[in-house]
């Protein structure tokens, strides 16, 4: 199983100060993210949830899905 996960903030701490990337990285990792996605085509599947709401329980949705599939969502 292979688990991709995509963020616009990533995962961190909400007192850390973000960094913002070279315009170079983040060309890159599209690439890199894009390259993937082609090669799983046809092959497998990827499914999300947006959990931020409710902002009191953020993995409310995440975990509804796990609980009803038995699979957490990439």
């Amino acid at each position: 199983m292979c688990l991709l996960s995509l963020s616009l903030t990533g995962c961190r701490n909400p007192t850390e100060t973000a960094t913002v990337p070279e315009a170079a990285d983040i060309e890159s990792a599209r690439a890199e993210v894009l390259d993937f996605l082609y090669s799983i085509s046809g092959r497998q599947t990827l499914s999300g949830q947006h959990n931020r709401e409710p902002n009191s329980e953020p993995a409310r949705w995440t975990q509804f899905i796990e609980a009803q599939t038995g699979r957490v969502p990439a």
